[in-house]
């Protein structure tokens, strides 16, 4: 474990939270403007031409410090899902629609992808409503170079 780690390895110690979950931050519905943007990982998935239609991005809360991670499509689609896991078949109807929107030019790659987060930390933060993500609260959108040419 290092300086700043929990003992299950996610990050704590942030001003108002405890690593052993006692004195965690309340829930409260906030958009951080202290995001480090180097603490972020963010993954990508392609259409045959190389273009991102899909990106995962996971590092340490903006307010709690707990680990997060959101999937977040780079193309509007015709059917709503709130899952983050989506099955086989639905990546695959997916891949299809992304890798046709590239061939007649409606999906192009971008300079830089953007992410909405919101905290799916799963911490135990005191006055989150019921209807809420299990998290402390923080919601903003994650703002992402693409990844490398090939």
């Amino acid at each position: 474990m290092t300086a700043g780690e929990t003992p299950d390895g996610t990050p704590g110690g942030a001003p108002g939270s405890a690593p052993d979950g006692a004195g965690e931050l309340p829930w409260e519905r906030t958009t951080p403007a202290n995001v480090d943007l180097a603490a972020f990982r963010a993954q990508f998935r392609l259409t045959e031409s190389a273009v991102p239609y899909m990106v995962r991005a996971s590092g340490p809360c903006p307010r709690c410090s707990h680990a997060i991670q959101a999937t977040d499509m780079l193309m509007e689609l015709d059917m709503f899902t709130s899952r983050q896991d989506f099955s086989p078949e639905l990546l695959s109807e997916i891949e299809g629609e992304a890798n046709r929107r590239t061939r007649d030019g409606r999906l192009t790659a971008q300079r830089e992808y953007r992410c909405r987060m919101i905290c799916n930390c799963g911490r135990p933060h005191g006055g989150r409503p019921v209807n809420e993500v299990d998290g402390c609260g923080a919601a903003f959108v994650l703002v992402t170079p693409g990844p490398p040419k090939r």
